[in-house]
């Protein structure tokens, strides 16, 4: 009978693999993008190094193994962290004014034991530098 189908079509539709609910966070490399870092796996190095939190989940229709960061994650990223996107946004300046005054303070990017993140800055010592210029 058709409502017999209907129903059978019901259970296999709430079965499917990707009606899974996403793990609660977003992908590590969409948080990395909307903070202006593009670089391939450049948050994952960064995680892998120890330097901030991050935990793998499985994507909930790949099934692949994805790095995400939950709000707590992001918050303390945001507490340590800036970029040279965040600081137009935070202070107002172009990118390239902040990056020039970084460069006149000597800020250099964050770089433990010469491991290259990109344009990643402590956010201490660029808070200081800003508010001092402004």
């Amino acid at each position: 009978m058709k409502s017999e189908i209907d129903e059978m079509a019901k259970q296999v539709e709430q079965s499917r693999f990707h009606n899974r609910e996403a793990s609660n966070g977003i992908p590590a490399s969409a948080f990395a993008r909307s903070i202006g870092m593009r670089s391939e796996g450049w948050f994952q190095s960064l995680f892998e190094a120890g330097h901030v939190s991050a935990k793998w989940t499985h994507h909930p229709v790949t099934n692949a193994r994805i790095l995400y960061v939950s709000d707590e994650d992001i918050a303390a990223f945001n507490r340590r962290f800036l970029t040279l996107p965040q600081m137009q946004i935070e202070f107002g300046l172009h990118q390239n004014t902040c990056a020039a005054r970084l460069r006149a303070a000597r800020v250099a990017p964050f770089s433990p034991h010469g491991q290259d993140f990109g344009s990643l800055f402590e956010r201490e010592k660029v808070e200081t530098i800003m508010r001092m210029r402004n």
